[in-house]
Formats: structure tokens, C-alpha cells, sequence
């Protein structure tokens, strides 16, 4: 449990450096958010479990596109046209244990600017994380995050197993280590 953790960290921390490899991606996150509101559409039908609404599992899932033989490719963005302004073009990676999608974002989540969502992949078919990098320092984020519901730890990734007993699920919330004004929010089962 406690590597699943520390790679679920490690992932955001990669998913993080693939965003600001381009330029054009540095340079699109650097603008400050728009007030395109991102609560309705990146949204969580059990906050506590981590699990994201119907809309928002579509999007994620559509940013890495896997082939029969699990190959991965850039994806694309399936979001309303309401919100759709607030994302940039899908950077991706692949990387030695999985592949990278970046969108660089302009919008609010949570009253915070939403500046990219990461959606990280590992080689094999594993399920996806994903993590939210947020504008604002780690301890507000968290506070907000519990007033709705979500368990989340400041500072570090907290596991627990799901009901069935199939996965753990990982809920990560630490400052970016490059930009403590930063903070990434993920989430992921193993």
C-alpha cells in the first residue's frame, strides 16, 4: 500500500513535468484562470470513494486512447461546449511505466484556478490516475475539500481498499514540489 502511495505521488509529480516540457503548455497554465466555473462538470458522485460523475469519467477516459494491443495515443477532449473554452490541446507523453495525457486549463474548481488535469496510464491496462493541479497553497485546498466531503490527508497520499477488495484506492494531496503555491490533487486505484 505504502508504494502504491508513494507512486501515486510520484506520478503527479511526472504528470506535473510533462505539462511544463512545451513552452506552449507553460505558457497557456501561466495565464491566470478564467471565470469559467469547472464545478458542475468536474464533479464526484461519492467524494469519499473518490469516484467521478458520469461526464467527467468520460473525459478523463477519452484523454489516452489505448489500441487492441494496449498502445496508447493521444486522446481527445469530450467536454459541453459550456466549458470546453477552458481547455487547452491534450500534451502526451509516454514514459518508461505508463503513458501522460496534460490539459492545460483555464477555469475554477472548487473557487480555486484550475491551471492542467493530468490523467496518467501505466503500461499494462492498470486503471488510470488522475490529478487536479490547483492555484492555491495546500492547506486551503484541503480544508475546502473536506467541507465537501472528500478524505483527503494534507501532505501526503492515504489509501484505503475498496469494498469488493479488487483495488486500493489512493487520494493524493501534497504541494507541487516545484511551486508550493501549487497544489496536486489526485486520485487512482492499484
Amino acid at each position: 500500500m505504502k508504494g502504491r502511495a508513494v507512486a501515486l505521488i510520484g506520478c503527479c509529480v511526472f504528470t506535473l513535468s510533462a505539462c511544463v516540457q512545451s513552452r506552449e503548455t507553460r505558457d497557456f497554465a501561466n495565464v491566470l484562470p478564467t471565470n469559467t466555473v469547472l464545478d458542475d462538470f468536474i464533479a464526484f458522485s461519492d467524494p469519499v470513494a473518490c469516484q467521478e460523475t458520469d461526464a467527467f469519467r468520460e473525459f478523463l477516459s477519452d484523454l489516452i486512447v489505448f489500441t487492441d494491443d494496449l498502445e496508447a495515443h493521444k486522446g481527445k477532449i469530450t467536454a459541453p461546449k459550456s466549458v470546453a473554452g477552458a481547455f487547452g490541446d491534450i500534451k502526451f507523453a509516454k514514459g518508461r511505466h505508463g503513458f501522460v495525457a496534460t490539459v492545460p486549463t483555464k477555469g475554477n474548481w472548487k473557487g480555486f484556478g484550475l491551471t492542467a488535469i493530468s490523467t496518467f496510464a501505466p503500461k499494462g491496462g492498470d486503471p488510470p490516475d488522475f490529478t487536479l493541479h490547483l492555484s492555491a497553497p495546500v492547506a486551503n485546498v484541503a480544508r475546502r475539500l473536506k467541507a465537501d466531503g472528500f478524505d483527503v490527508v494534507t501532505g501526503e497520499s492515504k489509501t484505503v481498499d475498496d469494498a469488493a477488495g479488487v483495488y486500493s484506492l489512493s487520494i493524493t494531496l501534497v504541494s507541487d514540489p516545484n511551486n508550493p503555491r501549487v497544489t496536486l490533487f489526485g486520485c487512482g486505484l492499484s
